[in-house]
Formats: C-alpha cells, structure tokens, sequence
C-alpha cells in the first residue's frame, strides 16, 4: 500500500494499492474507533491531549476548533474508555476481612472573577484497601512518625 494524498477525505490521506490490476483505497481510520467519527485525526489528537492534560473542555474545544457539543462528547467517550478498561482488568481489591472503599468525584470550581467564567471540571476515581492504610497508620504510630 502506498501513502496517498487525498483532498476529498477528511483526513486528506489513504491507503492506495499500487498495482494497476488492484488499484483498492482503504482510509487510514479503516479499522479503528476513529472510522465511526467525522473530525479530522488532528482534532482528536488534540483533543485527547487536553483530556489527558486534564484542562478544561472549552479549553480544548477552542484549542481542536470544535463546537462544545462535539468536544464534550470525545471527553465522555475517553472517560467511557478508561472505565471500561479499569473494570475488564481482574484486578483483586481486599479479600476476606478486608474492607475495600471505592469513590467517584466530579469536582467543579468557578472562579468569582465573572470577565472571564471558565468552569473547571476533574473528574477523580479511587479505590483504596481500608485494612493496609489501617495498617501502615498503626505501624507509624509504633515507629513514632506521627508524633
């Protein structure tokens, strides 16, 4: 296959054979979450860079040049992503005797300043084993850390 300029596709490139018997495209999203979308690869690295970034999304949505709606929707689908992969993963937490406490935050800050209202949004996932912080306050406690 050979890389191909193309100015009616939305990323501007495919994949093209280079045998004049064949001659087959395929989009360089062939095959990927991207193929279901229709903003550019460009936008959605963009996009995913300030999510991981953890800025807020009107600052992403005018960074990839989208509209809010389709920004706030690549933010949902990425935290849908993560999510789904945390949950498939066998991951053990505590056991028997073990209490396991697990919390999902959406924290939300409006400066008071109302020139410029950006509201910032972090979303903040955990799970922590009750017994071993239990365990490593008891054993600071006996090493005289906490006094």
């Amino acid at each position: 296959m050979n890389w191909e300029i193309r100015r009616d596709v939305v990323d501007g490139h495919q994949w093209r054979c280079p045998s004049t018997t064949c001659r087959k495209s395929i989009g360089i999203r062939e095959g990927t979450f991207f193929q279901q979308t229709r903003i550019s690869l460009q936008k959605w690295l963009i996009l995913i860079y300030w999510w991981v970034r953890e800025y807020a999304v009107t600052d992403a949505m005018e960074e990839a040049e989208v509209s809010k709606h389709v920004a706030v929707d690549v933010y949902q689908w990425l935290r849908e992503v993560c999510s789904t992969k945390l949950t498939s993963q066998n991951i053990q937490l505590g056991g028997p005797g073990h209490i396991v406490q697990i919390d999902e935050s959406l924290f939300r800050h409006k400066p008071k300043v109302k020139k410029h209202i950006t509201l910032f949004i972090q979303y903040s996932f955990s799970a922590f084993n009750r017994n071993r912080i239990t365990e490593a306050v008891q054993h600071a406690r006996r090493s005289g850390s906490l006094d």
